[in-house]
């Protein structure tokens, strides 16, 4: 519970103290504030009375394949819908002036080059503007990345209450933000990560091959340096696989 209410928290942190500097760390900072306010008191209500609630509640199913596909084809339309209508967070307004190109190429040249390439693309053969490029790139993304997300939940949990918790931290994130309609690289760099998860995941288990793992994180240091923050986690791969197979 201390755990949840702290969650709770740093939302509101994030939404109504410094919204400016960390909105990203809570969907929250682009509501208004009664619906916010009104999201959060739910939240802390249901954490608050789940211990004794929960229990008389039939638990959902977590979904299958099949179902996985349909929560893939719902968060399309949602993220759809939901475009944002400002491009004010981050550098969305300096993106749309400059099809695509920034000064992040220093940082991320392929993710930068790839994601100008397909707006301007988009602009030049199909008549689309950049901004609706950019917001097809973002829900696009975010569907891949809902499917994936729900695959790794499920093959983290142990039972259908672990996966469900588990779904609900990922897609309770703020970050999910850049999935609706945000104009941004990062939608692209999301999916490549949660690709590298999902298969390092597997390779833990033993459902595919942990060597795979070292070409996929390095493939991902070109599309932009912050992805060396995963380094940790690849040595956690090769060394598990040295402690249970040795060295080959």
């Amino acid at each position: 519970m201390l755990l949840a209410v702290a969650f709770l928290t740093l939302h509101a942190v994030a939404a109504f103290v410094v919204p400016s500097r960390l909105w990203g760390g809570s969907h929250l900072a682009a509501w208004p504030a009664t619906a916010g306010l009104t999201f959060l008191g739910v939240m802390l209500a249901a954490t608050l009375l789940g211990g004794s609630l929960a229990p008389k509640l039939p638990l959902p199913p977590f979904p299958g394949e099949r179902r996985t596909w349909l929560v893939a084809a719902v968060s399309a339309i949602t993220f759809a819908l939901l475009c944002e209508r400002h491009h004010l967070y981050g550098d969305g307004s300096v993106l749309l002036r400059s099809r695509g190109m920034s000064f992040t190429v220093f940082r991320g040249p392929v993710i930068v080059k790839s994601v100008a390439f397909f707006v301007q693309t988009v602009e030049e053969r199909l008549g689309l503007s950049v901004e609706t490029a950019f917001r097809l790139l973002a829900v696009a993304s975010g569907v891949v990345v809902v499917y994936l997300c729900v695959r790794l939940c499920r093959n983290l949990g142990r039972s259908d209450a672990e996966r469900l918790i588990l779904l609900a931290a990922l897609a309770g994130s703020g970050a999910w933000q850049i999935f609706f309609g945000h104009i941004e690289y990062y939608p692209l760099l999301t999916v490549a990560v949660m690709f590298y998860l999902f298969f390092a995941v597997r390779a833990l288990q033993r459902q595919a091959t942990i060597w795979w793992t070292w070409p996929l994180f390095a493939a991902l240091l070109p599309f932009h340096f912050s992805a060396l923050c995963l380094a940790p986690a690849q040595l956690y791969v090769g060394l598990s696989a040295w402690r249970t197979e040795g060295p080959r």
